[in-house]
């Protein structure tokens, strides 16, 4: 049966006993519903004097009648049962009505996190009205006990229920150790679990966060468990949970856990140019901090989360004051684009301003301006893995500088592989060096085969001051050079198979008898005149004086082929005590290593314009007396001593030299 009581009240009951008698109606009904309420059993007594309808119902409901009930398909809602027992009355003529509801549940479990759990044991609610309700239930939560409460209302209409729990816990057990930071100890959490009829339930948790540490790679990131930093958690969606985080240090919002996609900012308050990316696609992150001190940055390249790894969308970033390898810059601002394995960006700081692309082939553009930087080492490979990275990339510099070096314009490609390294299309303009292409417009570059040890080099190379040039100065020592290349060669410091061109003028290059195990210096070793004057005069050559020669100037054209390098024009050397010309060739051994010497030499000692060297080489005669002495020595023939003509010939390592005249 079925009858209306008004139009809040739709009862219906499978059987009944109704009686009445002057004063009431009796009404005893089981089993039923009142609306969408099942009941046990219901007793009623309608008093006409007063039209007030007295009522008791019990209920057993079941978990498929609570997610028809609650209209949700929440997943705690599949093992919940309850026992309800409801008292009230309710007039039929002005509509009033009156109800208390007490509830008792089953345990049952909410998931929270992966597989986290809030467990509730049996429970106990009271409703009023039909809208406000309170009650509590016993409950465990990451193996601590604790005690949930829940309050609410409009338990009829668009019902609204939070169960709230505080209790202490170990963020161990709930937050993962991540290779960027480890949180550790035990704070107090407040958390609120609001379910709203038609909305997913979300979950709201607060603590101050005493007693939980911060330990990370990253300062900025670091927090004493002494400090307070109070915090608020919102995780919605629990079967597919989002969640949303901020503090003073952070502000989180990720709509999903499994595939991160959301906002994260660290540091001062997201500007509002910037706030696109609370509704972009993917994971954004925004970092704005007044300082990162160093090493801070290379830090941050080298953790990586140890769950997965996290790509990110766009990339944000204000900082008052940077250092990173041993630059400091200021007022940084700056943003990176990934869309489809294409990136874009862009930095501008008070030294340091660029644009940067990367398309889907992985080809990269840099493009710097108005950028001034004192130390670039960092730019030296660090680790053999460093030489296998695959890269394709330009470079573009305008109006720059690095230390002393002043660059107007730079313009090059660099492209590596497994066992190839490339520099090519080089054209540059400074205050310093100058690279441009060769005469017959061949592009400038430079390639290293680091399989087969294999070296080239082509183009018109101006350099100036080489100690003021960043890695050429930690090579060589020299006032000048311009020349024109085109080589290549194997094993860098053997020069092994050298062939190609050199047309070139050198000034100022210190040969110190140190120098290095390279062939080039080796070989102007022996064309200079300290080996020379050795060979000759069975001179002292550790004199201090000599423990480096000064090449004024050098200047030549040699052609290198597969059996000889050829002086395709005389070699003029001067050094600070002599003019060379040289003519000739030098051989190759089997090995295709310069070996064997083919050479003559025109000598011309500079007596008159160097009494302080020569008086150095006789026995470090003082200066003040050196011109009498010499004179003396020599007296009239002075002049014929000065001018000498030789041939030179056997190895390069052990030179015969033999006067003609």
């Amino acid at each position: 049966s079925k009858f209306d009581l008004n139009t809040n009240f739709d009862v219906s009951f499978e059987k009944g006993l109704i009686e009445i008698d002057n004063d009431n109606l009796y009404l005893y009904l089981l089993p039923g519903h009142v609306n969408e309420i099942s009941f046990k059993d219901l007793y009623g007594n309608l008093q006409f004097s007063n039209q007030n309808l007295q009522y008791v119902s019990q209920h057993t409901v079941l978990s498929d009648e609570i997610a028809t009930l609650l209209n949700s398909n929440l997943s705690f809602a599949d093992s919940l049962n309850v026992q309800a027992l409801s008292k009230g009355f309710f007039n039929i003529v002005s509509k009033k009505q009156y109800n208390s509801l007490s509830i008792k549940t089953d345990g049952f479990s909410v998931p929270v996190y992966k597989s986290n759990t809030l467990d509730l044991h049996n429970g106990q609610i009271f409703a009023l009205e039909f809208n406000k309700v309170f009650g509590r239930f016993p409950a465990e939560f990451l193996s601590e006990e604790t005690m949930i409460f829940l309050q609410g209302q409009n338990l009829l209409a668009k019902y609204e229920l939070d169960f709230l729990l505080q209790t202490p816990l170990r963020t161990e057990k709930l937050i993962p150790d991540l290779s960027i930071l480890k949180v550790s100890g035990e704070g107090v959490f407040s958390a609120v679990l609001s379910v709203v009829k038609n909305s997913p339930p979300v979950l709201n948790i607060f603590s101050d966060l005493k007693g939980v540490e911060f330990e990370s790679k990253l300062p900025f990131l670091e927090k004493s468990k002494f400090k307070a930093m109070p915090t608020n958690f919102e995780v919605s969606n629990l079967s597919k949970p989002g969640i949303f985080i901020k503090n003073s240090l952070l502000e989180i919002k990720l709509n999903s856990f499994l595939s991160p996609m959301g906002y994260v900012v660290i540091g001062k308050e997201i500007p509002e140019q910037y706030h696109f990316i609370k509704q972009a696609t993917g994971l954004n992150l925004y970092v704005g901090l007044d300082t990162i001190a160093t090493n801070t940055l290379t830090s941050m390249s080298q953790v990586a989360t140890t769950d997965q790894t996290f790509v990110l969308n766009n990339f944000l970033f204000d900082i008052g004051n940077l250092e990173i390898f041993n630059n400091q810059f200021k007022k940084i601002h700056g943003s990176l684009s990934l869309q489809d394995q294409t990136l874009k960006g862009k930095i501008n700081s008070d030294k340091f301003n660029g644009n940067f692309e990367k398309d889907n082939s992985g080809f990269i553009k840099i493009q710097l301006e108005d950028t001034h930087l004192e130390d670039i080492s960092f730019l030296k490979p660090q680790s053999d893995s460093f030489s296998k990275r695959v890269l394709n990339a330009r470079l573009i510099v305008k109006n720059s500088s690095v230390r002393e070096l002043k660059i107007d314009f730079l313009d090059l490609y660099l492209q590596q592989n497994k066992n190839l390294f490339t520099v090519n299309n080089i054209d540059m303009s400074s205050n310093l060096m100058s690279i441009s292409s060769l005469s017959n417009k061949s592009n400038a570059y430079f390639s290293v085969d680091n399989k087969n040890d294999i070296y080239k080099l082509r183009g018109n190379y101006l350099v100036k001051d080489s100690l003021k040039i960043p890695f050429i100065k930690n090579l060589s020592n020299f006032s000048y050079f311009n020349g024109d290349i085109n080589l290549q060669w194997q094993d860098l410091k053997r020069l092994q198979d050298i062939e190609g061109t050199l047309d070139f003028i050198l000034k100022d290059l210190v040969v110190t008898n140190k120098t290095t195990n390279s062939v080039a210096l080796n070989l102007l070793g022996v064309l200079n005149l300290k080996n020379i004057l050795g060979k000759l005069a069975n001179l002292d050559l550790t004199i201090d004086e000599f423990t480096s020669t000064q090449l004024n100037r050098v200047e030549g054209e040699i052609v290198f082929s597969k059996l000889k390098a050829r002086l395709a024009a005389p070699l003029f050397i001067e050094t600070n005590a002599a003019k060379m010309k040289w003519i000739g060739q030098i051989n190759k051994n089997s090995t295709g290593e310069l070996s064997e010497l083919d050479l003559s030499l025109d000598l011309r000692v500079r007596i008159g314009e160097n009494i302080p060297w020569y008086a150095a080489v006789l026995g470090g005669i003082p200066a003040v007396a050196g011109s009498a002495i010499i004179s003396e020595i020599f007296e009239t023939n002075i002049n014929d001593l000065s001018n000498y003509q030789y041939e030179v010939s056997g190895s390069l390592n052990a030179p015969k030299i033999n006067r003609m005249n």
